[in-house]
């Protein structure tokens, strides 16, 4: 394997555990917070990453690809909006698993759009993660009401979002920087979560909540940007095998951060989402 692909590996792998930690932070905040304006604070929050970045490097964003931009940034937007109305119904763990069925539609659409073929072993891999996070959230007592019915249908829709999402960005890498895609996305997901934020905003600084809002915030900016220019050096396909690790991490920050109880199908289904991982990995 080469060192580039490497190199696409680590900084994936390190963008699932901020993703992760993202995730159970806004769960925390989702007690004080509605999700569109968690949506928003985390988007601002990037985009004061961008204009730093930009001043820094003496330059502006390139938009030579503006189609592929725009559709990257409407569709990951209303993905995130999704996702973060799942977790504040149905919680952290069941919402990122729901979520990260996104690896079994990015390689669809990267079929379709892309032209990757993903190899045999790679399409077991892929499913062998997919079961194995669906059994770390998996909670057979747990009380199904039409919140959690409204928030599972949200973490479904986002996971064929973020599919399609994660084969746009691999195509829009082709052509654009990591800071210009980042940068696209943050525009068009706070124009788009702004009209939903704004009408109920509750103060940031006066909530005892304060400090999980702005830690979810950098740790989504850290990891979408690593996973933004993680994928400029791998497959779509295989990119998205590696952000099963998700489900797992935020599962075991759940249990540390959050004391949830461990069950005997979490811990199986952690060791089958690490195997799937190995397995697609053997299959490259």
């Amino acid at each position: 394997m080469s060192e580039e692909r490497w190199r696409g590996i680590t900084l994936i792998t390190a963008s699932s555990f901020c993703f992760a930690l993202s995730a159970v932070l806004a769960r925390i905040a989702a007690q004080g917070f509605s999700s569109s304006q968690l949506v928003l604070l985390r988007f601002v929050v990037g985009l004061g990453a961008c204009a730093v970045a930009f001043a820094v490097q003496g330059r502006l964003p390139n938009f030579a690809a503006w189609r592929l931009l725009l559709a990257r940034g409407f569709m990951g937007a209303t993905t995130v909006l999704l996702y973060f109305f799942a977790i504040s119904k149905v919680g952290a763990a069941v919402a990122t698993v729901l979520f990260y069925c996104s690896p079994i539609y990015a390689a669809l659409f990267a079929r379709v759009f892309l032209k990757e073929r993903p190899s045999r072993w790679m399409t077991v891999g892929l499913l062998l993660t997919t079961a194995g996070a669906a059994l770390v959230s998996f909670k057979p007592t747990a009380e199904v009401t039409n919140d959690w019915r409204w928030g599972a249908a949200a973490g479904v829709l986002a996971g064929v979002l973020g599919g399609a999402s994660l084969a746009v960005t691999k195509a829009a890498r082709t052509v654009a920087d990591t800071w210009t895609v980042f940068f696209a996305f943050c525009v068009i997901a706070s124009f788009v979560s702004a009209p939903l934020a704004v009408p109920g905003w509750v103060p940031v600084f006066d909530s005892p909540l304060a400090t999980s809002v702005l830690g979810m915030a950098l740790a989504a900016l850290f990891a979408q940007l690593l996973l933004t220019h993680g994928l400029g050096l791998v497959s779509a396909t295989l990119g998205s095998a590696l952000t099963q690790l998700v489900p797992v991490l935020a599962w075991a920050l759940a249990l540390t951060v959050m004391q949830e109880q461990v069950t005997l199908a979490a811990i199986a289904g952690a060791l089958l989402c690490m195997s799937g991982i190995g397995v697609t990995l053997a299959g490259r």
